[in-house]
This record gives C-alpha cells, sequence and structure tokens, in this order.
C-alpha cells in the first residue's frame, strides 16, 4: 500500500508542477501577444526566452508558441527589419521544439535568402559582395538542414523553389534539378512543382528539347490550359519529329478549345504550322 501512495503522491507532484508549467506558458504567450499588437518586438522577444523553456512540461502549447514565434517575425519583417526578423528566428531555430519545426527552419531560410537578394539588389563594392555571400551561404544552410527534416505535412513549395535558386548561384545547376524533381515526384499532380522543372530546363538547360518536352508534357497533363502548351509545341514543331504530330495536334486543339485561349494568335499560327508541316 505504501508503494502506491508514495507512486500517488509523486504523480500528483509531477502533475502539479506541468500545471504550474503551462499557468506559465499561457501568461508568456499572453505577454508575447499583447506585444506584438502594440509592435512592442523587443519586448516580445525577451519574453519568448523563458516561454521556450518551459515548453517541454507542457508539449500541448507548444505548437501555439510556435505559431507566436512566426508570427512575431512576419510583424518585423513586414516594417521593413528584414534583419531583426531573421535574428528573433533564428535565435530560437538552434533549440527544441523549433529546430524540428520546417518552417521555423524554412522561413529562417526565407528571411536570410530576402537579405541575400536586397544586397545583391544594392551591390555596390567589395564589402557588399562579401555580405551577399555570407547572407546566401546562410540561406542556403537553412534549407539544406529543411532537407533532413520530415516535412510530410508542411507546405514548403515557397523553400523548395528558393533553395533552387541558390543552388543555381553556387554554380550547382544539376543540384537543383534533382532537388526539383525529387520535390515534383513527391507532388506530382500539384502545378508549380510541375512549373518548376520546366521553368529551370528553360533557363539552364534550353538546348536539352526532348526533355523539356517531356515535362512540359507533365505538366500539360495537369492543366491542359497553362501557357507552357505553346512553349511545348513550339518545341517539338521546331525539332521535334513526326511521332510527335498528332500528339502535339491533340495538345494544340486541347489548348485552344479553352475560350481564354481561343482568341490568341499564336496558337492559331502553330496549328497552322503543324498542318503544313506534317499535312
Amino acid at each position: 500500500v505504501s508503494a502506491h501512495m508514495e507512486w500517488f503522491v509523486e504523480e500528483q507532484r509531477v502533475k502539479g508542477s506541468r500545471s504550474l508549467h503551462c499557468h506559465h506558458a499561457s501568461n508568456l504567450i499572453a505577454i508575447v501577444s499583447r506585444h506584438l499588437l502594440h509592435h512592442e518586438f523587443s519586448q516580445a522577444a525577451m519574453a519568448m526566452d523563458p516561454l521556450a523553456q518551459v515548453m517541454d512540461h507542457c508539449p500541448e502549447v507548444v505548437r501555439k508558441n510556435e505559431k507566436y514565434l512566426l508570427e512575431m517575425a512576419f510583424f518585423i519583417a513586414g516594417y521593413d527589419n528584414i534583419t531583426e526578423a531573421y535574428e528573433v528566428l533564428s535565435s530560437h531555430s538552434k533549440v527544441d521544439p523549433y529546430r524540428s519545426n520546417p518552417l521555423i527552419v524554412g522561413y529562417c531560410g526565407l528571411l536570410a535568402y530576402l537579405l541575400w537578394k536586397e544586397v545583391e539588389e544594392a551591390m555596390e563594392d567589395r564589402e557588399s559582395e562579401e555580405k551577399s555571400l555570407r547572407h546566401a551561404k546562410t540561406a542556403l544552410s537553412h534549407f539544406e538542414e529543411l532537407n533532413q527534416l520530415d516535412t510530410r505535412e508542411a507546405n514548403i513549395e515557397m523553400f523548395v523553389h528558393k533553395h533552387a535558386e541558390l543552388l543555381v548561384f553556387f554554380d550547382k545547376k544539376s543540384e537543383a534539378l534533382e532537388l526539383l524533381l525529387s520535390y515534383r515526384e513527391k507532388n506530382p499532380d500539384q502545378i508549380n512543382p510541375n512549373r518548376y522543372v520546366c521553368q529551370h530546363l528553360r533557363v539552364h538547360q534550353p538546348g536539352d528539347v526532348a526533355l523539356r518536352v517531356q515535362q512540359l508534357g507533365l505538366l500539360q497533363r495537369i492543366d491542359p490550359s497553362c501557357p507552357e502548351v505553346v512553349e511545348m509545341v513550339e518545341l517539338g514543331l521546331n525539332k521535334g519529329s513526326s511521332n510527335l504530330c498528332e500528339r502535339l495536334l491533340e495538345v494544340l486543339v486541347a489548348y485552344i478549345d479553352y475560350p481564354c485561349n481561343g482568341t490568341e494568335d499564336k496558337p492559331w499560327q502553330l496549328l497552322k504550322q503543324l498542318q503544313e508541316k506534317w499535312p
């Protein structure tokens, strides 16, 4: 009986401690929210540190806490202070539970990416060039961390797109294509992952016509009215074979059948060229 009583007493102690932590967490969340509403970002950031310390004892408010952290970063970034927004988010992304949250890590990468683009657009001297490179490496590092996380329940499309752009910047075009193809493989029926692959090939592998036509065909199957249909037909018309003719005609007629496309001149011109080349 005494053993059971000891167990019961310990359980009540743990529950009481946990309840106290959750109470503190709720109060701290309210404080963070109030500071955010008044745009008092430094005070909100100070309240985030003790909030993070009680999260292990109160897992049910972890997700809510992550939401407030992101909101704070968005508020700050919305006032054109991307550097401070990045510092707030990145300072928490190195500790649990934030470092396993794909949105926290992804937005760290995105904010570092925006800092890189900001410096790139205002490039003035050698110092700016070094600063730009530093931001680019930082952003790439965050996106590589994101690749190691479980992202099945998170929308990381925007992060993947920017990650690929950074890989191209560092002259890793093949790795960028692999990344885009891998993401498309996980989301085969979504239009943007397919579109990103086609855009990459158009810019970085324009001479690989067979691959471009193949990938554009996958995009066309998802959205027969997409503007990339014209690009696909042009490529096939100029460098394709007669075996491709039937497929191109089918695709182009389906495209023209959409009211929003039937008034364009280009599709009708391509249809005429197809009929003349392969009567």
